[in-house]
């Protein structure tokens, strides 16, 4: 239940933090792995891809575990949550360039493995694929993976959630499909020069989001916590505590249309699942 009590921080998530646990200690694994793979012959992105994030995640189909599934907490085998999460991504990103899309954006893309899947299972393919990324460790990664793609035109940029600069996107008044997974998560107070250099773009744009925010939209709707995700959980480790109420101050002052939500519809931290929130510029 939310009840306003406010948790013991055990993590403090700065940039400080940020740059050791990625770019320091996860993303490098990450590249290395897949530097092994291709010197060993590997040459298809798809095989790699899937061997390096099982490498990542301890080779997930070693046994079950507990997921939360629509704020259902249940014992699946690990690789369903994985796959399920993936496969998600992916289909909801595809969905969203229904219509003609200039770019996709993914926000804290990590090694760009959810932009390797959009396009991997069918996403549009004569568009620029955009990894904004803060970790350098993690763009070099998305960009060795790229290049075992030569027909997907990926780009990795440097990128900081805390101070959002767009200046490097593709230029043009298309649509452009932003999407963020576990990204804006990492910012515990998510500033509005993030939505105000969205709207400085002057174009359409769809937002997807796949952030662990259902307890925040059980706060504003003052609903009890759902299973599938927890304040308490969040101010422990210092996630993001106020996306939500950003996009309704938005929503309200007709900024943007809120057209999906789906609280904690699937995660393999079962305190920490993702709610879908789909929204475009008005």
């Amino acid at each position: 239940m939310t009840d306003g009590t406010s948790h013991r921080r055990v993590v403090r998530r700065d940039t400080n933090w940020t740059e050791r646990e990625y770019n320091r200690e996860k993303w490098p694994i990450l590249l290395a792995a897949a530097r092994r793979l291709v010197a060993e012959g590997e040459r298809n992105l798809a095989r790699v891809l899937h061997r390096v994030v099982d490498e990542a995640r301890g080779r997930p189909s070693d046994g079950p575990k507990d997921i939360v599934v629509d704020g259902a907490r249940l014992n699946l085998p690990a690789a369903f949550a994985f796959g399920g999460i993936d496969a998600l991504i992916a289909a909801e990103v595809r969905s969203a360039c229904s219509a003609p899309v200039h770019a996709i954006v993914e926000l804290g893309a990590g090694i760009g493995q959810h932009l390797f899947s959009v396009w991997l299972s069918g996403g549009p393919r004569d568009i620029p694929y955009i990894a904004c990324e803060v970790a350098a460790s993690g763009r070099e990664c998305a960009a060795f993976l790229a290049a075992l793609e030569p027909n997907m035109r990926l780009t990795a940029l440097a990128f900081d959630l805390r101070e959002p600069d767009f200046s490097a996107l593709p230029t043009g008044d298309g649509r452009i499909v932003f999407f963020s997974c576990h990204g804006i998560e990492q910012v515990p107070e998510i500033g509005a020069n993030l939505f105000d250099r969205i709207f400085e773009l002057k174009r359409p744009v769809t937002f997807v989001g796949f952030e662990p925010i259902g307890w925040q939209i059980n706060v504003a709707r003052n609903e009890p916590e759902t299973s599938g995700s927890s304040r308490a959980y969040a101010e422990e480790n210092d996630y993001n505590r106020n996306l939500w109420p950003m996009l309704l101050q938005l929503r309200d002052a007709g900024k943007i249309e809120i057209d999906k939500v789906r609280i904690n519809i699937l995660g393999h931290n079962p305190k920490h699942g993702v709610s879908l929130v789909r929204w475009r510029t008005i």
